[in-house]
């Protein structure tokens, strides 16, 4: 394991603890999830894909709330 791999490892499992933390406050009627190897957290010039990926799974999870 490299020290970037344990740093984003850390980074994530932190990230987890918050967002459940927070979720378990705050219940909110959708939840949109993004799968996490979508991408890596240094690869912002992938900026553009991965808000449209963003936005497909935005549509799905809130879809049914549209019709």
């Amino acid at each position: 394991v490299t020290i970037m791999e344990a740093l984003s490892r850390s980074y994530e499992t932190m990230q987890n603890t918050i967002a459940r933390l927070k979720l378990a406050a705050y219940s909110p009627n959708v939840v949109v999830g993004i799968p996490r190897d979508v991408c890596n957290f240094y690869e912002f010039y992938r900026a553009q894909e991965l808000i449209e990926i963003g936005w497909e799974h935005a549509d799905r999870a809130l879809g049914p709330l549209n019709h």
